[in-house]
């Protein structure tokens, strides 16, 4: 696994939320194609039907398998939508939870060969900060072994809309007391409930 990763971004989010984060992984477009291929491809419930503004790929609704270059194509797509990047993010939250369903399976959960085989896959493509290498990757794995894709919560964090800055650029606003809200919760560790209280989730 590749060492490199901006810090700045891992100092921005400590700061804002006030927690640590024990690991980051990072994976480019190349990488993002590769491990979608290495799990020999994810199945995806697209819940929008599109076609890519390139016209390259067409989406219908409903459950489909992806290989690395529909997915990656799945997850980048923003102008097929009314709502634009919102809608990406979703679909890329979307992928992702399928790619740890079609990992955290019992098969391969419970067989440390399986893990070994899966971690030498992915791990070329990963930038990783140094105390994450394969071995505690795959303790990490083993140790999820319970966890199912059901299991696994994703959510955007709320913010107060669109706007401009002040160099005309479109940005999005932070929602501060949304941030404290997180903050706190993960301090406390009820971040599910405070998902579950807040609608998120």
């Amino acid at each position: 696994m590749r060492q490199r990763f901006d810090q700045s971004v891992v100092q921005t989010l400590e700061g804002m939320f006030g927690n640590r984060l024990d690991h980051v992984a990072i994976v480019d477009f190349e990488g993002f194609k590769a491990i979608t291929d290495a799990l020999g491809g994810v199945d995806v419930n697209v819940p929008v039907p599109f076609s890519t503004a390139d016209g390259g790929h067409t989406y219908a609704q409903g459950a489909q398998r992806m290989d690395g270059d529909q997915a990656l194509a799945f997850a980048r797509e923003r102008y097929a939508f009314a709502d634009g990047d919102y809608q990406r993010v979703r679909n890329q939250q979307l992928f992702l939870k399928s790619v740890l369903s079609t990992a955290l399976t019992p098969s391969t959960l419970t067989n440390p060969v399986k893990i070994n085989e899966l971690v030498n896959q992915v791990s070329p493509y990963l930038s990783v900060d140094s105390g994450l290498d394969s071995g505690t990757l795959g303790s990490l794995a083993l140790s999820m072994r319970g966890v199912r894709g059901g299991n696994v919560k994703s959510f955007t964090l709320p913010n107060l809309g669109t706007g401009t800055s002040a160099d005309g650029q479109s940005i999005v606003i932070k929602d501060d007391a949304a941030v404290l809200g997180i903050s706190e919760a993960l301090t406390n560790d009820s971040l599910v409930s405070y998902l579950a209280a807040n609608g998120l989730g």
